[in-house]
């Protein structure tokens, strides 16, 4: 049993596609402290060019989101690929505050470190809301588990 898709994607569920792979990718091998090289082909796939990436290779006409683009940001940043990073357009796109902060931040904006309190306190407000969790489905988890947290 593979929790692995055909493109190298983590996901949730055996045999499904996932719908933040490569951020459920990226926080696996976050925690085992390694940074594949296999990791910046699969994020590849997902390059559409001008700085823009698609949702996932077996989504490409969905644009990234902001969970994934804070994945695919921060392991070009750890992984020191300033060029890849530097490519990546932040602006025109919708992204809530904390998520330009940080990318600004991770970009080297010198402003975005006056402004990092924003992305703290959204996380520490994340983390202390109410127990109950509403999934797309409509159903409702109980406990504390939302890709917010894992960021």
């Amino acid at each position: 049993m593979s929790y692995f898709d055909e493109y190298g994607l983590l996901n949730p569920h055996s045999g499904e596609t996932s719908e933040n792979g490569i951020l459920f990718l990226y926080e696996y091998n976050l925690l085992r402290g390694i940074h594949p090289p296999e990791m910046d082909s699969i994020i590849q796939t997902m390059y559409l060019g001008d700085g823009k990436y698609c949702q996932s290779p077996y989504q490409p006409e969905d644009p990234a989101s902001h969970d994934n683009m804070t994945a695919i940001m921060s392991f070009y940043y750890q992984a020191g690929m300033q060029s890849r990073l530097n490519r990546i357009k932040i602006w025109g796109q919708f992204w809530h505050p904390r998520d330009l902060v940080f990318f600004s931040y991770l970009k080297g904006a010198g402003w975005a470190k006056y402004f990092l309190w924003i992305v703290t306190l959204a996380q520490i407000l994340t983390c202390i809301r109410s127990r109950k969790y509403r999934w797309r489905d409509g159903k409702i988890l109980t406990f504390h588990a939302t890709d917010g947290k894992l960021l």
